[in-house]
């Protein structure tokens, strides 16, 4: 079936299934060491509840599926997927659990995929970046109550 090989051959790097190339506890150890850099700068008192605002922002995805077909679509484990236009407008989502609505915007490059999400103090920016079977996730978290971005990096593998 040639139809097969050219669909196969034009699909973008980063979309499939990707599983975690790292333990629970050391992922969570990644993370907390970014929240702690982050809030490193607040004051004793201060320090306990910005770290709890931002470990929300530092969701623990054990698996991402990432396609596109006629639209973006991102999923973080069995999660309700992001879907969004391919496009690089800025698009807005209400979220399956009734919180309020974010805006995101998804820029594509040769190897990665650059997804924006907009909240109401910041903005995360993910990079999803392709090499082969192995996919590397750039994390930023700025906020205007942040001097310094919260900033972490995971590596996740292809699903066979």
């Amino acid at each position: 079936m040639p139809w097969m090989l050219v669909s196969a051959a034009l699909a973008h790097p980063v979309e499939g299934t990707w599983v975690l190339d790292a333990s629970t506890e050391e992922v969570r150890a990644t993370l907390d060491d970014a929240t702690a850099r982050a809030t490193a700068e607040f004051n004793f008192l201060i320090r306990p509840v910005a770290r709890q605002v931002l470990g929300r922002a530092t969701n623990l995805c054990g698996v991402y599926a990432i396609a596109m077909q006629g639209q973006f679509e991102l999923r973080c484990d069995d999660n309700t997927p992001l879907v969004r236009p391919l496009g690089r407008e800025r698009t807005s989502t209400v979220p399956a659990d009734g919180s309020e609505p974010f805006e995101h915007v998804l820029v594509l490059e040769d190897q990665a995929a650059r997804l924006t999400l907009y909240g109401e103090h910041g903005e995360r920016r993910n990079v999803y970046a392709a090499d082969g079977d192995r996919l590397t996730l750039h994390a930023e978290v700025v906020s205007t109550w942040l001097d310094t971005p919260m900033t972490w990096t995971l590596s996740y593998r292809r699903a066979p």
